[in-house]
């Protein structure tokens, strides 16, 4: 993790009832929905079992547009076109036995290049995926097989809460 990402570690104060652990972590992401053709791009670190949106962390003194360019530069080496913002989430949920509140901007995008698979970042990999094919697909965070699918001129705000479906 880079120290100007935005992303600190705070006390909550007591233990959760469903867990060993009394920090959560807070994240600021930015994640993109890019399709073509009927595809959806999607990305996975190699030593995870899960897909999800490409994108990453926010740098402090960062725009999320910003961060999204740099995300998918340093990701995919290529430059990215439109952006439009659709999604803002706020996403709670455990990874690694860490509890997160993460908040989450999610963008339409345009790559302006097609992508060079050897210019893509070693650790991760990238696959096109059938947008009616997305339900079969391990996918995280959960809801966004939905955004992916469904378009719309207005901005949607999701609260996603993983921790407490998980006590209750």
């Amino acid at each position: 993790m880079d120290n100007n990402d935005i992303s600190f570690e705070i006390n909550v104060g007591e233990k959760r009832a469903d867990s060993s652990f009394d920090k959560m972590r807070f994240n600021f992401r930015v994640a993109c929905i890019i399709e073509k053709d009927g595809q959806v791009l999607l990305h996975k670190q190699k030593k995870d079992n899960f897909w999800n949106m490409l994108g990453g962390r926010v740098k402090c003194g960062e725009t999320c547009e910003q961060a999204l360019r740099r995300e998918l530069s340093e990701e995919l080496g290529c430059s990215c076109g439109k952006v439009q913002l659709v999604h803002v989430c706020e996403n709670f949920f455990e990874f690694n036995e860490t509890a997160f509140h993460e908040l989450l901007v999610i963008f339409r995008a345009e790559l302006s290049e097609e992508i060079n698979m050897e210019n893509v970042e070693d650790k991760i990999e990238i696959r096109w995926f059938p947008a009616c094919e997305l339900d079969e697909v391990v996918i995280k965070p959960e809801f966004a097989k939905e955004m992916m699918t469904k378009t719309s001129d207005q901005i949607s705000w999701l609260v996603n809460d993983e921790i407490k479906k998980m006590i209750m």
